[in-house]
């Protein structure tokens, strides 16, 4: 199941976010979601496993995947960032 989130479920979600400017509170919703979906898988509302569960399955945040993707999009796509924008 982690695999099926991690390698299709986010991929989807966070496809078209990248080159949306996301505000603070949509990030913490992203990261929440995917919080509470370890939390309910794992049976447990201890934040500190859920945690380790992420970092033992190499899962990452919304909020985290958002930033490096953002970056990787701008910094190898050879259209001019004006163009993105329309």
């Amino acid at each position: 199941m982690v695999q099926l989130l991690k390698h299709k479920c986010l991929p989807i979600l966070l496809y078209a976010l990248e080159v949306c400017n996301l505000d603070k509170r949509v990030l913490q919703l992203l990261d929440f979601t995917v919080n509470r979906f370890f939390m309910k898988f794992f049976k447990t509302s201890n934040t500190e496993i859920v945690h380790y569960c992420q970092t033992v399955f190499g899962c990452e945040l919304p909020s985290i995947l958002l930033g490096k993707g953002t970056t990787n999009l701008l910094r190898n796509s050879h259209v001019p960032l004006f163009s993105l924008l329309r």
